[in-house]
């Protein structure tokens, strides 16, 4: 159900008239873009986000901290086994994937129902594009509701003789300011959307002879409230920033856009002169292991960078023909996406790794 969560941010409204700006299909996302984020995780209560109105300065320049780095990839579904039919987009944000359809008319979000309520896939239908400021909220909602026996949904060891679950997501979103956006690294103009999304999962069982319907705890998977206010800018493909409140308001925790580009030009899972390498494990804590094959005896180097493209360890390497494993000590680096690249010779190659103490 955490899924239900994060997907919630794309409920957008659509509103024709008094705009600064006008977000279309063109500024978001596409298969195959990477975007790179800093996370502000310091659980501070930051008061510029709270602006709400016309031609509004959201200034978090100084504020914002990053604590660690993560990407938001675009990603073919064809790729994905679990993707449903419906899907024309992965959106994977913290390793977590959301499936969407998006075209010029606006976006819906698409999710599989776990196996024992049925299966099949929920819709959460969007407005269309454009996104402007200006007009009532939008709200949105759909409900599932199934009953049968245990044997119905593989639940046999429950002691009823009938069981019945429903789901019930409902949002609303509002596009609440327009104005300028300043972050660490660049001011733009932007609209504010506020998202607000209520998940309710709840499960019963009725026990034999009495008829008499017992409620069934499901813990996190009743996921409550959630409440996400992201930025939107023209051009940017996805959400400037993402500021998660919590029950009282506050905010949480800000995701917002950095600038990035591959050392040495490189790309992530490039095979240059068919060099491949992989990294094992990951995510690391304390030790990970570049592996590759290399077609004659060399000398070369590894490279670890971090999101701002500074190399935070390097390594001389002699290499042997057929499979090579070179360790990397990753326990005094911080939490957070980093970029490790090898050279030998003519060949470069370099992958994603993630380092979670």
């Amino acid at each position: 159900m955490k899924k239900l969560i994060t997907t919630s941010l794309f409920s957008l409204i659509t509103i024709y008239t008094f705009a600064q700006i006008v977000i279309n299909r063109n500024d978001f996302g596409s298969i195959g873009d990477r975007l790179f984020y800093a996370i502000d995780s310091s659980l501070t209560d930051q008061l510029t986000p709270k602006k709400t109105g016309t031609n509004i300065t959201w200034d978090m320049s100084t504020s914002l901290k990053s604590n660690y780095y993560d990407t938001t990839d675009f990603v073919d579904p064809s790729t994905d086994p679990d993707a449903p039919e419906e899907a024309n987009l992965v959106i994977i944000e913290g390793g977590e994937p959301t499936y969407v359809f998006i075209d010029n008319a606006g976006v819906k979000v698409i999710f599989p129902l776990p196996e024992f309520i049925g299966g099949n896939t929920a819709i959460i239908n969007l407005t269309k594009f454009p996104l402007a400021y200006g007009g009532v909220a939008l709200k949105d909602s759909f409900i599932t509701k199934l009953q049968g026996t245990p044997a119905d949904f593989g639940q046999e060891s429950l002691p009823f003789d009938s069981l019945r679950i429903s789901i019930k997501v409902k949002t609303e979103s509002e596009v609440d300011g327009w104005g300028t956006l300043i972050l660490p690294n660049s001011s733009q103009d932007a609209l504010r959307v506020k998202n607000t999304t209520s998940t309710t999962l709840k499960f019963e069982g009725k026990l034999p002879f009495i008829g008499t319907w017992i409620n069934i705890p499901l813990g996190d998977a009743n996921a409550g409230n959630q409440t996400v206010i992201a930025w939107y800018g023209k051009g940017k493909n996805y959400a400037l920033v993402q500021a998660e409140l919590d029950t009282l308001g506050n905010v949480a925790s800000i995701r917002y856009q950095v600038p990035f580009t591959y050392p040495n030009g490189l790309a992530e899972n490039s095979n240059n002169n068919s060099l491949k390498i992989s990294v094992t494990p990951n995510p690391a804590s304390e030790n990970t292991f570049i592996q590759f094959e290399s077609i004659s005896n060399s000398v070369g180097s590894v490279y670890v960078y971090d999101i701002t493209g500074k190399a935070v360890y390097t390594k001389d390497i002699t290499t042997t023909v057929g499979k090579n494993s070179i360790s990397i000590p990753v326990d005094s680096l911080q939490n957070g996406l980093y970029f490790t690249t090898i050279t030998l010779g003519n060949y470069k190659a370099s992958v994603k790794l993630l380092v979670q103490q």
